[in-house]
């Protein structure tokens, strides 16, 4: 065996990809297609991705992916790798090599005058390890909520169900907000409304540019996001994004984003989510999933959604943090599944 760790090279993506295919394809096998990688790495608006591979005689057997992410932190931006698509081949597993991969990340990173630390979602298998052994920092986890329709229940109580959707549909949003299709174009007016996001929240969140927000829901259209504008008044005033999808033979709505953060004010966002809620079940979705975390905002749960405990969840989303080039301690902060569901 003849391991080596080194940077990527044009041509290494064929190996990438087959390597993401075998280790995540039949969890998603958006992996395996030549079409994502390109997305992710070199199409991202930020700049091209950063890759460290792992070669044995000229096979790729282990990757560690960093995608530039532009970030507001206490009113300045910072620019952060995302960590994506650490992968190891396993017969080259318990080997060492997801650390060895990783310090080459962080030598790279710490040559590069422009970043300034490393973001990402350690999952169970990888959490030790990070936090650890590699320096990183946890700054907690995205609490998943969801709401879910029992058909049995459904069919006894169709016709009650059918009369508490018309009478809710009546009074939460209709007469304030509407939503309709998302058109590239529509990225204009969220312009300011982002600036005004980006300045009322002090924390620490992703800067969610036209630019960002056009690569990432609508650049890739096998993720299969469905994106709406919400408008009041004849006006554009934010956006939602959607992705629905079937585990295991039941139908998900999972709520990706909600751009910008409060749509309005909180209260606005928190009927907003009702009434996703409610049109998701009335289009058939089983389960609707949300995954927004707004530390330092106050935003009641929204009707109908219940907190799904980490220990149940079959995927926690911990975020972490490890920074480079100058400490940073971010208190408040938000964080969206469209965040995560990236890598």
């Amino acid at each position: 065996m003849t391991l080596i760790i080194r940077k990527y090279n044009e041509g290494d993506e064929k190996g990438i990809v087959e390597l993401l295919g075998l280790c995540f394809g039949k969890l998603d096998p958006l992996k395996c297609l030549m079409e994502s990688w390109e997305w992710r790495y070199r199409q991202n608006p930020e700049g091209p991705g950063i890759e460290i591979v792992a070669e044995d005689n000229g096979r790729i057997v282990g990757h560690y992916g960093i995608i530039p992410s532009r970030f507001h932190l206490e009113g300045k931006d910072i620019l952060l790798g995302h960590a994506s698509d650490l992968a190891v081949h396993p017969q080259y597993r318990r080997r060492g090599l997801f650390l060895a991969l990783f310090k080459e990340v962080d030598a790279f990173l710490r040559e590069d005058t422009a970043f300034v630390g490393i973001v990402g979602f350690p999952n169970r298998i990888t959490y030790r390890a990070y936090f650890q052994k590699l320096g990183w920092r946890p700054l907690g986890s995205i609490p998943l909520f969801f709401s879910a329709r029992f058909p049995f229940l459904f069919k006894v109580l169709r016709v009650t169900r059918d009369r508490a959707i018309r009478t809710q549909d009546k009074g939460i949003l209709p007469s304030r907000i509407s939503f309709r299709d998302f058109h590239l174009e529509l990225l204009e007016g969220l312009q300011g409304l982002q600036g005004q996001e980006n300045t009322s929240f002090k924390g620490f969140m992703r800067a969610r540019t036209k630019e960002y927000l056009q690569w990432r829901y609508m650049g890739l259209p096998d993720l299969g996001y469905t994106v709406y504008g919400v408008w009041k008044g004849g006006c554009i005033q934010g956006m939602v994004v959607l992705r629905p999808f079937e585990y295991r033979g039941v139908v998900v709505v999972a709520l990706m984003d909600v751009v910008p953060f409060p749509i309005i004010d909180t209260d606005t966002s928190r009927e907003l989510i009702e009434r996703l809620i409610i049109q998701a079940h009335r289009k058939g979705a089983d389960i609707f999933v949300a995954g927004l975390w707004a530390k330092g905002l106050d935003l009641a749960l929204p009707k109908g959604l219940f907190h799904l405990p980490d220990f149940l969840n079959p995927r926690p989303w911990v975020v972490g943090y490890k920074a480079i080039k100058e400490d940073f301690l971010a208190t408040d902060l938000f964080f969206t599944l469209g965040d995560g569901d990236i890598i």
